[in-house]
């Protein structure tokens, strides 16, 4: 999923939409002006992550922009329906302001069964669905919600799926979120690209940003057409590194399952997050909008209404959605195979 200021936050213990992270950081910011405090932080950060079994929970961190000198624990944490099948091995990662997306490969590391759907308003964070393996008898190491003008939670945004773990082609689908479909043609990577890579995003640009194999700290831009690899690629400063995730301006990389990178789409560091140990394996990056400095208490009465306003909406386009995702297969829209950048049928 693309992280920006204007896209909504979605937080495992609730949904977050843009608003209603921006009036909590309002809240914040006029508090700290009410004690004479300049806010410390710049921005806040939400990264998720799956980890590998067993039972391998997913996790979420909440940290503040410069990062704090020392590790940070996950402030959610829970493991998913599949995790607790045996010798399941957690792998893949996405979500929309509604859903999580996640995969396991199966007897360590065999295919996986297919992409588990969470909904997110759920508190015991039960599966709603599984949609069916776009690769049969492949691993699904990778997954990624994109929208190509810039906004993850449109409907016309995608889930991208990386394929292929361990030892096949590294293949890429667009598959629909309501029902898993497959949009258009898939793409097979190019050299670098390897089987067993483990680190995917999709960019601003629609290209796909992956690394060059397994844990391998040195990441490469491919054609979201042809798959051929694009420019240069870059390498950086980890030991291992496995996932990615792509904002407008910057990238955030899972680094020595003890960090995450923030860096710029050359892979120049820009600030370093340590968190706890953690077996990790695809991630999911928010970035939250800048703390202002606030004038007067009137920003907190604009956080607070913001907040009112956006749980009011939330709430009827929380239960749209988990309707039509509950619908039938065989009612949902089709798409059409189309070039990068079209819509689906009926979206």
């Amino acid at each position: 999923m693309k992280f920006s200021i204007s896209a909504a936050i979605p937080r495992l213990n609730g949904v977050f939409t843009g608003a209603h992270c921006f009036s909590r950081l309002v809240m914040f910011a006029a508090l700290a002006s009410t004690l004479g405090a300049t806010p410390a932080r710049a921005a806040f950060l939400y990264v998720s992550g799956n980890n590998a079994g067993p039972t391998g929970p997913i996790q979420q961190w909440a940290v503040g922009l410069p990062a704090a000198p020392f590790p940070a624990a996950p402030d959610v944490q829970f493991v998913p329906d599949a995790a607790f099948v045996p010798g399941a091995n957690g792998r893949a990662l996405a979500a929309d302001q509604f859903f999580l997306y996640y995969s396991e490969l199966s007897s360590g590391f065999g295919p996986s069964d297919g992409i588990h759907v969470i909904s997110v308003s759920d508190p015991m964070k039960h599966d709603v669905r599984v949609f069916a393996n776009p690769n049969p008898g492949w691993g699904i190491q990778d997954l990624d919600v994109f929208d190509l003008f810039g906004d993850p939670y449109s409907v016309n945004a995608s889930l991208y799926a990386l394929t292929g773990y361990p030892s096949g082609a590294p293949t890429v689908f667009r598959l629909s979120r309501f029902d898993g479909h497959v949009i258009g043609l898939p793409v097979v990577l190019q050299a670098p690209a390897a089987p067993d890579s483990d680190g995917f995003t999709v960019l601003p640009n629609g290209n796909f940003l992956v690394n060059t194999g397994d844990a391998s700290p040195t990441y490469q831009e491919f054609d979201s057409i042809t798959g051929a690899a694009v420019g240069q690629g870059f390498t950086v400063p980890c030991g291992q590194a496995t996932g990615v995730d792509a904002g407008p301006t910057t990238l955030v990389i899972q680094c020595d399952f003890n960090s995450f990178l923030i860096t710029d789409f050359s892979g120049n560091v820009l600030d370093k997050v340590l968190v706890t140990g953690n077996h990790i394996e695809d991630i999911e990056g928010i970035f939250g909008p800048p703390l202002p400095e606030p004038a007067s208490l009137g920003l907190l009465g604009l956080g607070l209404a913001a907040l009112g306003l956006v749980r009011r909406r939330a709430g009827r386009l929380q239960a749209a959605v988990e309707i039509e995702m509950m619908r039938d297969p065989q009612d949902q829209p089709r798409g059409r195979s189309r070039a990068r950048g079209e819509v689906e049928d009926g979206k």
